[in-house]
């Protein structure tokens, strides 16, 4: 209550008596005179000039008895003035505006083109309630000025404004609020260019509501853009590719790019970048409140880099609104935009024909941005169109001759359907992308085949003396510090470093535990490959499969290396099939797929730098270009009695010497054969719950081989 000559009145009855004394007034000098004393009442309360004061009661009793916001129109209709009679009171409103004691609105019943005004609801029920007005309450924050600028900067987005009353009301609203820190920076920054303000002032606000892009359902880079004067969008489109749009020059504002599919950006501009503050932008812009705020990561890996490059070259890669010729010319200027990265100069000095480059860094975007692969035809469609060269490349890749195959940059998964024949990463190109991480992306189809050797038990052979040696000699050879000094020596004299062994014999002798034992006393993973698995029923298939599988082991060294792991051991078991003599070109289709493969083991033998072990039951038909590639040749030789009967010991505890000897002297088992029995002993066992005797041993050592059985004259016979 505020008593003014002795009488008490409220605020609120003062701006009704106001209200009802100036309609039709024109607000002349007699009717001020008549309510001097209720305008001081208003004038006290919210600290304003006596025609401030008047403005303010008519705008909140019109709102009050209309229940819609007040525009000049109402405000001259009221008073029974002409509208630009109203105008003339524009700097007094703006005054109201900045104090925030009332705020713009959009809206009124006779245009809803109109600038209109409300009371602050704030400010209103203090009002209403006759309580004291703390004008500290009134003063609008950063965030709640941002939001008010935005509304405005999407009303011009969406078209609902023409460009100049756009330009007209945001000039208004930075001088409502040009005390605000966050207003006064920016404008002192760039007095001149409202584009830049608004593009910075839409940032701002992305840091005070602790989003980003990713939060919003528009296309964001869409909107960076738009916000733009349709008359600047090609000037800025160009200087912020390019990057010398000044606040991204002088690191005020940091740039990324994502994937969106469709949208404004990609449809117009065929890039999909996006924007936010920097540290130093945030420091500028907020000065003094910057302490409230945490800007966006500002430290970029050269992997962020690259993901951005691709991204930028993919948009343009895939614009279908691009005619062929202007999309090659966009992609020359990405790359040359990004020539500082590693991966696209590596890239230049490893695929010098430009248009397969392109290829190769859509499929590397299509897997980094996608983790997918890529369809052929449409990929090779995007850069050639549907030109005869097309589908010369569409034949290159599925005859397997493009140089992007042939070089082991990309690996063709072919279909019956040629349209769903894919492009996928080879294990080099992961090298490229990730460089000591690869192992985490590598084609990982090995895995199943791969032996950690310190899952593998330990298990005590018994050889023949001369196999023991020979045997004792291999596993020196393979620890670590000796293999790296013969592999030295070997260097300097140029001569193979790889060491390649051949274990051979009769079924059951020890080869294949021969090899996870030393593999296990030299700590080394073993890449074990199925000889069927390197079989396949469809022409050429097979040479890219066993290809694969030294592809397969190079990267498994890579990965061993990378790890300070000891080198892996690649081990053909029972390879008898692969290591024959080679057939006669006459003998058909399979004969030349199978001399084709032993050609590339030849090859890669050649030019080993690991360990290959082969096992084989036969050497007999083995062809000689192998036998002269081995470097290690061992013949693993049935069991003598002396060391049949240590194995009889060895498995079975149960038997004492005279009765392991016995055994080992009526059955001349391999050691295989005796795990069989051994194998049987303990199943029976869990049977019967009853340990076996010798009897029940040697029964089970009766039937171990297939009986001879004799022959029969099936028919009549004389």
């Amino acid at each position: 209550m505020i008593d003014t000559k002795n009488k008490k009145l409220t605020v609120l009855d003062s701006v009704i008596k106001i209200f009802e004394t100036l309609e039709g007034s024109k607000l002349s000098e007699e009717s001020m005179n008549k309510i001097s004393q209720e305008l001081t009442v208003v004038q006290d309360y919210i600290g304003c000039s006596q025609i401030q004061a008047c403005l303010f009661a008519l705008i909140f009793a019109l709102q009050n008895k209309s229940g819609d916001s007040v525009t000049f129109q109402m405000l001259a209709d009221y008073l029974d003035e002409s509208f630009l009679y109203i105008i003339k009171y524009k700097k007094d409103l703006n005054f109201l505006l900045r104090e925030n004691l009332i705020d713009t609105a959009r809206g009124g019943f006779d245009n809803s083109e109109k600038i209109a005004y409300v009371v602050n609801k704030m400010v209103s029920d203090c009002l209403v309630e006759d309580r004291p007005l703390n004008r500290s309450n009134c003063v609008k924050d950063t965030q709640e000025i941002l939001y008010d600028i935005t509304e405005l900067i999407w009303e011009h987005v969406r078209n609902d404004i023409s460009n100049n009353e756009y330009i007209f009301r945001l000039n208004d609203l930075e001088s409502r609020y040009e005390k605000n820190e966050v207003i006064k920076n920016v404008n002192n920054k760039y007095p001149d260019d409202i584009d830049t303000r608004v593009f910075i002032y839409s940032l701002c606000l992305r840091v005070v509501n602790g989003s980003d892009y990713q939060d919003s359902d528009e296309d964001p880079s869409g909107f960076d853009y738009r916000i733009f004067s349709a008359k600047n969008l090609n000037k800025f489109k160009n200087k912020i590719i390019d990057g010398t749009y000044e606040p991204i020059k002088d690191g005020y504002v940091g740039k990324k790019f994502i994937n969106v599919d469709g949208g404004f950006v990609r449809r117009r501009l065929g890039v999909c970048p996006v924007f936010s503050l920097t540290q130093k932008g945030l420091d500028l812009f907020f000065g003094s409140e910057k302490g409230e705020y945490e800007a966006e990561d500002s430290s970029t890996s050269e992997f962020d880099f690259l993901r951005q490059f691709l991204l930028e070259f993919a948009a343009n890669y895939e614009n279908h609104q691009k005619s062929v010729g202007m999309k090659r010319s966009l992609l020359r200027n990405v790359e040359r935009r990004h020539n500082n990265l590693e991966f696209v100069k590596t890239a230049n000095t490893l695929i010098t024909d430009r248009l397969s480059r392109y290829i190769f860094y859509d499929c590397c975007n299509d897997f980094v941005a996608l983790n997918g692969c890529s369809y052929l035809t449409s990929t090779l469609q995007d850069i050639y169109g549907d030109d005869e060269e097309y589908f010369k490349k569409v034949h290159e890749f599925k005859d397997e001759k493009n140089f992007l195959q042939t070089e082991g940059f990309l690996i063709l998964e072919k279909n019956e359907n040629i349209n769903k024949s894919t492009l996928t990463l080879s294990d080099r190109t992961f090298e490229l992308i990730y460089g000591k991480n690869a192992d985490l992306y590598v084609n990982n189809i090995y895995d199943n085949n791969i032996i950690d050797s310190e899952k593998l038990k330990d298990k005590t052979l018994f050889y023949p003396e001369n196999v023991e040696k020979q045997v004792c000699m291999l596993k020196k050879s393979l620890e670590n510090s000796n293999l790296l000094a013969m592999q030295k020596r070997l260097g300097e004299k140029a001569l193979p470093k790889g060491i390649a062994v051949l274990l051979y014999g009769a079924a059951g002798t020890g080869k294949t535990e021969s090899v996870y034992q030393i593999a296990k006393a030299t700590k080394r993973k073993i890449y074990h490959v199925d000889i069927s698995e390197t079989k396949s029923m469809w022409f050429g298939e097979s040479e890219k499969l066993i290809k694969k599988v030294f592809t397969n082991y190079k990267n498994l060294c890579k990965t061993c290396e990378r790890h300070h792991e000891n080198t892996p051991i690649l081990l053909f078991n029972e390879a008898d099939a692969i290591i024959s003599k080679r057939k006669s070109v006459d003998s058909g289709n399979v004969a030349q797929t199978e001399n084709a493969i032993q050609n590339i083991i030849l090859e890669q033998m050649e030019n080993l730098d690991g360990i290959m072990i082969a096992t084989t039951n036969l050497c007999e038909n083995m062809d000689k270009a192998f036998e002269r590639r081995f470097l290690f040749k061992i013949k693993f030789d049935k069991p003598g009695l002396k060391e049949r009967t240590l194995i009889w010991k060895d498995k079975l505890s149960i038997l004492n010497d005279k009765e392991a000897e016995e055994i080992a002297r009526k059955y001349d088992f391999t050691g295989g054969e005796i795990d069989n029995i051994v194998r049987k002993c303990e199943i029976d066992e869990v049977i019967t719950g009853e340990i076996p005797n010798l009897s029940k041993i040697e029964d089970l050592c009766k039937h171990e081989r297939l009986a001879t059985q004799e022959n029969h004259t099936m028919g009549f016979t004389l």
